[in-house]
């Protein structure tokens, strides 16, 4: 992960794309999606420029932000002037206020890239003139932050899928499956209490020790017919 304006690994052309339709239809300068995991790691998926990836990088280094707030609540942050504004506590923000003032912006918001119980990361965005985000800018924005989650679950799943082995997705698959894995997985991070690249490789782990698709055991999990231990080698009890 890192910079990516306008190019990238191909895993990451979504949203790559998502980043740039904030760009033009929205009215913001920068965009950038990052993932975040509730221990706190953090990686730059995809930024417009280097200002938003500035912005990024600082909310990773010193853990406070809009993003760090979007994620650890699930609501979408909204500042609509960093230096008038102490919305969401941006007055607490000392490290990521000094950042924005001396890459010259002044509003940013961020939205929590989340389906059911799990939560990916945040989408982000700035603008170098005050201003908030409202009404049908916001809704779009909010559908953005859907697509973006999606997006992003592609890539974990993509990154994690192993070719030539019983528990890899066929191509064909991939499509049919994908909402039922990510589902399984927001499941599995409550039911475990574990990231949600934990309850992923639970999925993974469990398909090639039972020589099934992670497809097939996310569906047994989505509908409560299979449920995984947190301190086992694979194996599962089916109900």
């Amino acid at each position: 992960m890192g910079t990516d304006y306008g190019r990238g690994p191909p895993e990451t052309a979504l949203v790559r794309r998502i980043c740039q339709t904030c760009v033009s239809t929205l009215p913001v300068t920068g965009a950038a999606v990052s993932v975040m995991t509730a221990a706190g790691h953090r990686g730059v998926v995809s930024a417009t420029d280097e200002i938003a990836e500035s912005l990024e990088d600082v909310q990773f280094t010193v853990g406070e932000g809009p993003g760090v707030v979007a994620f650890a609540t699930g609501r979408a942050v909204l500042v609509a002037d960093l230096e008038a504004s102490d919305r969401d506590g941006a007055r607490s923000w000392p490290a990521f206020r000094e950042t924005a003032n001396r890459l010259g912006v002044r509003a940013v918001s961020a939205f929590p890239l989340h389906l059911g119980a799990a939560s990916l990361g945040t989408l982000s965005t700035y603008r170098i003139e005050p201003g908030a985000l409202d009404g049908a800018h916001l809704a779009s924005a909010v559908r953005l932050s859907d697509t973006a989650a999606l997006a992003v679950l592609d890539m974990i799943v993509g990154s994690g899928a192993e070719g030539g082995h019983p528990g890899a997705e066929e191509n064909s698959d991939a499509e049919f499956y994908r909402v039922e894995i990510y589902q399984a997985a927001g499941i599995l991070t409550v039911q475990l209490g574990v990231a949600i690249e934990v309850a992923m490789m639970r999925l993974r782990s469990h398909a090639f020790a039972v020589g099934r698709s992670t497809g097939d055991v996310a569906r047994d999990v989505v509908r409560h017919k299979l449920r995984l231990e947190a301190d086992t080698d694979g194996t599962a009890d089916e109900t």
